[in-house]
């Protein structure tokens, strides 16, 4: 999907992706596993990776939250070094259902389309991180491969596959 559109025609303006820094420890451990650093339990190598992923489960659990006063931060410039930055419009453009890019085309609607993407990603995190704490695991891979939330009253699998 990225490789057809040119990343850098996404976005008029330069932004500030943020995240809460409380769920830096869950971030970690998607990218790095039990070890510190890259290693062989490595699932993903940069945060932007494991923003992305979290977005996608906030936005199938429908949890979007405010994000807290402490926060880390990421460039625009780093989502769309990596082929990240269409995810910056699909996940607001899957929130807002009756909305189209162009809805986001101006200064302000980029902004929105970042805020809506940031609160969804809060709320994965949230999501992730919750299941990190009640089961601590060897291998990222297994983690997310067995991932499950409650929605609606009910426990379902996930099926998120963007990587």
């Amino acid at each position: 999907m990225t490789s057809m559109l040119n990343q850098k025609t996404l976005f008029s303006f330069d932004h500030t992706i943020y995240w809460p820094e409380k769920y830096e420890r869950v971030v970690e451990y998607l990218k790095n596993g039990m070890g510190h650093g890259e290693n062989s339990q490595s699932l993903y190598k940069l945060n932007v990776e494991v923003l992305v992923l979290a977005a996608c489960v906030g936005l199938d659990a429908e949890n979007s939250i405010q994000l807290p006063p402490e926060k880390k931060e990421i460039a625009l410039s780093t989502f769309t070094s990596q082929s990240l930055s269409v995810y910056l419009y699909l996940i607001p453009m899957l929130a807002e259902k009756n909305t189209t890019i162009d809805f986001f085309r101006n200064k302000e609607g980029e902004a929105k389309a970042i805020s809506i993407f940031e609160k969804y990603a809060a709320g994965g995190l949230e999501i992730l991180n919750d299941k990190f704490l009640s089961n601590t695991l060897d291998s990222p891979y297994f983690f997310t491969s067995n991932l499950r939330q409650y929605k609606g009253g009910g426990v379902r699998d996930l099926e998120i596959d963007i990587f």
